[in-house]
């Protein structure tokens, strides 16, 4: 028993390094494919990485402070900076509650599985359009935390899958992500739809499960509020930066779901203390 846990976690272990190589890679492609679109459109450098040159001149040389338009970027930019920043954290209390309790209690595998589905387009779509680095750079680190937590899940459920399921799983993921990669561009826009798509189908079996059972498991409820703010913050930055229609409607429907399943953590926080308590006396 001890040996296969041992195998299973050294297996996953060497998946979460392959998923974070390959997320850098798509990190370098990406900020590649933004550096190529910034050069095409021919905007200017950034000063500060905050600052267009025009703004740098307006509020730090003429300490023109009340000039929106320029606030309003710089805000932009403070905040999509913020966001990736916290997208490193984002998922770690939901990692560390995993790994502490040995225990996926209360959480549906199947939101595991649609949260990577629905934070791979993003990356895509924004690489192919390129989008700066910065106005989608989190999906990019959520997406591999994504993939951490189904691996942690596989190696410690009490219900853990086949080989041959996590083969056909991590198969059809790749096989996704090529073909968005290389679809027509007419198809693009259908990327953050699929986004939506998948956020609500994750989500919503999430909150049917929550509500039927009275307690949230071990759902994170920090995890739970940066997923809500970040989505909230980042539909300001998207529509100050791209104007992106079709993000901007990913990102509510992300935003609004999140904050549901927050609620009910915190709703149902008693009845979540008593139920993880149960389940470490079982264990015990």
């Amino acid at each position: 028993m001890g040996a296969g846990r041992m195998g299973a976690s050294s297996g996953a272990v060497a998946a979460t390094l392959a998923c974070l190589a390959a997320g850098l890679l798509l990190g370098i492609a990406g900020v590649e494919a933004a550096r190529r679109g910034k050069a095409a459109e021919g905007d200017g450098k950034l000063v500060f990485y905050l600052f267009t040159e025009q703004c740098f001149d307006t509020l730090l040389v003429r300490w023109d402070l009340l000039d929106v338009p320029c606030l309003k970027q710089v805000v932009s930019r403070g905040l999509s900076y913020g966001i990736i920043l916290g997208a490193g954290a984002l998922k770690l209390p939901q990692i560390v509650t995993f790994l502490r309790t040995m225990s996926v209690e209360g959480v549906s595998p199947t939101m595991l599985y649609l949260d990577v589905c629905a934070f791979l387009p993003g990356p895509i779509y924004n690489i192919l359009h390129g989008y700066p680095f910065f106005t989608y750079g989190e999906q990019v680190i959520i997406l591999i935390q994504n993939v951490v937590l189904v691996l942690i899940m596989w190696s410690i459920s009490k219900d853990r899958p086949s080989l041959l399921f996590m083969s056909a799983l991590t198969a059809a993921g790749c096989g996704i992500a090529f073909v968005l990669y290389t679809c027509p561009r007419e198809w693009w826009p259908l990327m953050p739809l699929f986004s939506a798509t998948f956020t609500v189908a994750g989500r919503i079996p999430q909150a049917v499960a929550n509500f039927r059972q009275k307690h949230t498991g071990t759902l994170s409820a920090i995890t739970w509020f940066f997923q809500f703010a970040g989505a909230a913050a980042r539909i300001f930055t998207t529509l100050q930066e791209t104007q992106d229609t079709y993000t901007v409607v990913s990102l509510c429907f992300g935003s609004v779901l999140s904050g549901i399943v927050l609620l009910q953590i915190f709703c149902y926080w008693g009845n979540t203390k008593a139920a993880l308590a149960r389940e470490k006396a079982k264990i015990e």
